[in-house]
């Protein structure tokens, strides 16, 4: 079974999607204190010298503190261009889409990022296109981290995964295992959310795409645990952090 994960780990992600006539749309969604405006962020970022346009889209209802807005002059200085609605504060039931998300769909060799609360909210946003990802093919990446309510356990995640797969229409097309306590994380928490991750992974056969690591944990050490432990090369992703005030709970 672990070879089966390794291999699925070079399937899909979004690096071997290459650019071409459609758009190639990366969704991440998880619960609140996932870190996945983090690895939403850090993902637009790396991603921008392979691709001629680069849109970020935060429709994140769930978290109005933790929004990837925040970093709108980090993005801007990145060549990625911040798609944001006022969603945050409003007492609509379910947003209606605004033409300037409709128009992403249609542009040519552009990396397009969402960053989508995880909750029921969040995925009935997700819902309201489901119309066009029927159309463009998406990687929608589910954040995990397993030092966060409701995430802790293997049956947490799966209960997760069917909620938002239910609401939104869409499916989880990969996993990432993110498990951080902010500037607290150690080396053993993210053992423990690989493990997970990798349990997760084998009850559903959704694959793991990488490893959200903060960028001052990444080590050779680091790399030659997670080898020994699991005997694959599963690929950490380093996750620096933007959000001023971050603790874990984007």
């Amino acid at each position: 079974m672990a070879q089966n994960i390794a291999k699925s780990l070079h399937e899909s992600t979004v690096e071997e999607l290459p650019p071409g006539e459609a758009p190639i749309i990366s969704i991440f969604t998880g619960h609140y204190g996932s870190g996945k405006t983090e690895v939403a962020v850090n993902t637009a970022i790396n991603m921008t010298s392979q691709y001629k346009e680069n849109v970020l889209i935060d429709i994140d209802v769930v978290n109005p503190f933790y929004r990837s807005s925040e970093l709108q002059s980090v993005l801007i200085d990145a060549g990625i261009h911040l798609i944001a609605p006022n969603f945050a504060f409003s007492n609509m039931d379910l947003p209606s889409l605004p033409p300037e998300i409709q128009g992403v769909f249609s542009k040519t060799g552009a990396h397009i990022v969402f960053d989508v609360g995880g909750d029921e909210n969040g995925a009935k946003v997700l819902g309201v296109f489901n119309s066009y990802f029927k159309e463009h093919p998406y990687n929608m990446y589910l954040v995990i981290n397993t030092r966060r309510h409701l995430t802790q356990t293997k049956e947490q995640v799966l209960d997760m995964i069917e909620q938002i797969e239910k609401t939104s229409r869409l499916k989880i097309t990969h996993l990432v295992p993110n498990t951080n306590l902010g500037v607290e994380t150690s080396i053993e928490h993210v053992l423990e959310g690989i493990e997970i991750g990798t349990q997760v992974s084998r009850e559903t056969g959704i694959p793991i795409a990488f490893i959200g690591v903060l960028d001052t944990l990444i080590s050779e050490e680091l790399e030659t645990l997670i080898k020994t432990e699991y005997d694959i090369d599963m690929i950490t992703r380093p996750i620096k952090r933007y959000l001023t005030h971050w603790h874990g709970r984007s």
